[in-house]
């Protein structure tokens, strides 16, 4: 009899664990972005989650797959959560895929990938990816790592990894995004011409912003150029009312354009449109207005001006590119670094970007100037880990310039030139680069003591008073 009880009792604790197995896989709270949950098979591999409130397990989901090159996984659920709840997807954005090696990329894509499988009814037609800047070329990517097609992309950004053709991102669909002011801007312009010459269907859509991921109502519309194209790859059934809806908010935004005259701008979102709803709408009146719009003096000026920004931004880059390859050289023919800023129109650009200027020539000069300092920091940093104190110097003093106006940026740049100039053992510069840290409101006091390169400046009373300010 006993032996009975003790079956029983040993299968009922089965089924219990069996229940609560399956209340691990599918508890998660609905409508609110989940921080962290861990891969169950891999507890150092983790992810942030949206679930929209309708989430059941008893039917597929779509599901987008979210990568930032620094590994913040919570960033694109947060700005891709209206989108989730309104048109009803799972969003997932991985805390392990970020800048490098693409060998921990592709292991990370699979493991979020596996685990989300294990956990979630998901839809295999509808597999999207995203990402911004490095993460726009991982998710590119993300298809050929777990081996099954993905309906769509969107990248934000940054374009296609180096050695991936256009037209291999064909049967997915693609939609970039790029802040105007972004430094990948000129690359997605490219993009954008060569995916049209390729026969990819795409959308490239441009915002007043700089290298950054979009905001949640870029993110929107994106989704929802997503949702038509979904009827259109006959992934799910046409939604006349879905339709509309879409379509008016895209037609609102344009008209808007058209009325604050900036009809360049007008047209993109015009020739979007044309091209999304083709087949769903009768568009013949759209197509007029496009063409109207095009032979207006106004688009004209605008576009040779675009034109001229786009040279004079290839002029400065090139001009920029030489002095770079001159400090690898060559770093003891640099004696004058104001004649060096003012090679590279470093303090042009500045003051472009404190003029109340149209929006396009600020933003050319901001995306200018990050791409310059982004390069000078990066490669001072080699030369400081690799002990090249004067190409460190020489790269971070044009990091600083650069980044002037950049707050955040810039007193990191401060810091990064002090290190430089300690490691060239020129204390009094040293001091007075890590003083304008400070004062710049560099509080990372850790950073400061734990730096190898300031070993000779820690006897020095400056320096403890330095250290004693930030307490």
């Amino acid at each position: 009899m006993k032996s009975k009880i003790y079956v029983i009792i040993g299968l009922f604790l089965i089924l219990f664990a069996g229940e609560g197995n399956l209340l691990a896989q599918t508890d998660f709270k609905k409508g609110t972005v989940l921080d962290k949950v861990i891969c169950r098979n891999f507890p150092s591999q983790s992810y942030a989650l949206y679930l929209p409130q309708k989430y059941t397990p008893d039917k597929s989901w779509p599901i987008l797959y979210c990568f930032d090159p620094s590994a913040r996984g919570k960033v694109p659920v947060d700005h891709f959560k209206q989108a989730a709840e309104t048109y009803d997807f799972i969003v997932a954005g991985s805390h392990n895929v970020k800048n490098g090696p693409w060998e921990e990329i592709f292991q990370a894509m699979q493991i979020l990938w596996d685990d989300t499988q294990s956990r979630f009814n998901i839809d295999p037609t509808s597999i999207y990816s995203t990402g911004f800047s490095g993460g726009a070329r991982a998710a590119v990517l993300f298809s050929q790592t777990i081996k099954k097609p993905v309906s769509g992309i969107i990248g934000c950004g940054a374009g296609l990894p180096s050695q991936f053709n256009p037209e291999d991102i064909d049967p997915s669909v693609y939609y970039g995004i790029v802040g105007i002011a972004d430094f990948n801007y000129r690359e997605m312009i490219r993009l954008d011409k060569n995916l049209d010459q390729t026969g990819v269907t795409h959308s490239i859509h441009y915002f007043e912003g700089r290298h950054a991921w979009p905001p949640s109502d870029v993110c929107l519309s994106a989704w929802e150029w997503m949702e038509v194209m979904r009827m259109k790859q006959y992934i799910v059934p046409e939604n006349r009312n879905k339709i509309e809806k879409i379509y008016g908010k895209k037609i609102q935004t344009a008209e808007n354009l058209e009325k604050k005259g900036n009809i360049y701008w007008a047209v993109l979102s015009y020739q979007e449109i044309s091209s999304l709803f083709s087949g769903f709408k009768d568009i013949s009146d759209t197509e007029k207005k496009i063409n109207r719009l095009q032979q207006s003096d106004v688009y004209k000026e605008f576009a040779r001006k675009e034109n001229e920004r786009l040279q004079r931004e290839a002029n400065i880059i090139r001009t920029c590119g030489n002095i770079f390859n001159q400090i690898e050289k060559s770093p003891r023919e640099i004696k004058d670094y104001e004649e060096l800023f003012a090679e590279m129109k470093l303090d042009l650009l500045f003051k472009e970007v404190q003029a109340k200027n149209r929006m396009e020539d600020h933003s050319l000069a901001v995306r200018l100037l990050d791409l310059i300092f982004m390069r000078a920091a990066r490669t001072g940093n080699q030369h400081l880990k690799s002990s090249h104190p004067l190409k460190a110097v020489i790269l971070f003093e044009i990091a600083v310039k650069a980044s002037q106006g950049n707050d955040e940026v810039h007193k990191l740049m401060l810091f990064d030139l002090a290190q430089a100039y300690a490691l060239n053992n020129d204390k009094k510069s040293a001091f007075k680069y890590l003083e304008l840290a400070v004062k710049n409101s560099f509080q990372n006091l850790a950073a400061i003591q734990n730096s190898p390169y300031f070993k000779y400046l820690r006897k020095s009373r400056k320096y403890h008073k330095i250290i004693e300010k930030i307490k």
